[in-house]
Formats: structure tokens, sequence, C-alpha cells
């Protein structure tokens, strides 16, 4: 999806305006000199359609084949990666096994953080979907921070237009304030090489 719905350089701007304006100040522990550091790798990158809420419970398998359903929070212009990051994070943190909130916000953690035994498969797979997107190994670690902090602002977000809660209510907000407390992620976290 990101392949065939992939925009010009410079095509999220309009994302990077509202990332800059309404999501990342959201956050008081990041410090408002990082929001240039951590939304400036992505000027130049392409705008993409993207679902915003690609996890395992909106994919259907049948066989070999598959659908993802729940397109209600997809948009464009959307940060390339942010389905990619997600998605991952919510596989590899359920191969152990299920777990409460407070366990996968920790399996998460874990996994991009290095410490997890699929964290090197995850850092793979996101260096492949950036090269197929055209997103610059420098800005792989920008697209997924700002992805998470989206994504933990996104349940306010949703409660402002009165929508239905959903599966993952409260989690992304963990997810992203365990981020933001976790040295070894953070607002200047990168995939490790």
């Amino acid at each position: 999806l990101g392949q065939e719905s992939c925009g010009e350089p410079g095509s999220l701007r309009p994302e990077l305006e509202r990332l800059a304006t309404e999501v990342v100040p959201a956050y008081a522990s990041v410090d408002g000199s990082l929001t240039g550091a951590l939304l400036g790798p992505l000027a130049e990158v392409p705008a993409v359609l993207a679902h915003r809420d690609l996890g395992s419970w909106n994919v259907a398998i049948d066989g070999d084949d598959f659908t993802v359903l729940d397109w209600e929070s997809a948009a464009r212009p959307s940060v390339p990666l942010w389905d990619t990051a997600y998605l991952l994070a919510d596989a590899a943190s359920a191969v152990d096994g299920p777990a409460a909130a407070e366990r996968k916000v920790e399996r998460i953690a874990e996994v991009f953080s290095g410490r997890h035994r699929l964290s090197g498969w995850t850092f793979e797979r996101l260096r492949r979907a950036a090269a197929a997107l055209g997103v610059p190994e420098d800005a792989i670690g920008p697209a997924v921070v700002t992805g998470w902090l989206h994504h933990g602002r996104s349940t306010a977000a949703r409660a402002a237009r009165a929508e239905h809660r959903t599966v993952t209510e409260g989690l992304m907000e963990r997810v992203a304030a365990r981020w933001l407390e976790d040295p070894a992620l953070g607002p200047g976290w990168a995939p490790p090489t």
C-alpha cells in the first residue's frame, strides 16, 4: 500500500505540521528543541496512505490470502513506516503468547530496544520497508518515533470526535509513555545496526 500510494518528496509537509503543532507538544518530556531533530529528517520523505491501526486484529487470513479490515483511521498524508512498525510491534510482542496490557507494552519496548529475540528480525523488516519506500536510513527512527507519539494521542483525538472505543484503547498511550521513559528508546531512537 505504501509503495502504491507513495507521493513526491516533500508531500508529507501537512502531516509534519500537524505533528509539530498538535502531537509532539503534547508530550512534556519531549524537549521543544527535539521537535526539529525529530521532524527534520522527514521533510523530504514522501507521504503515503496509511491504515493507522494495522494490528493483527485487523487482518483476516484465509490460507495464503489476507484482507486488512477497519479502515476508519486511514489517512493520507501519513508518515511511511507507521503501519510497518505498528504491525511488527504487535506481531513480535505476541510471539511469546498473550499478555495483559502492561506486559504487552514491556514486550514492545524489548523488541525496539534490541532486547527481544525478534529485535533483529523487526529491524531488518523496517529497513526493507524503508528502502522500498525511499525512506533514508536517518529517517527510519524519526518515522517510528512519530508513529508512537501519534498513536499515543489517538485515543484523545478519537474521544474529541466522539468515536467508539478500540482494541488498543489506552495501550498506545502506554507504549508512547514507555517509549519516552526508556533510555534505550526515547525521541532519538534509531534501529541498531
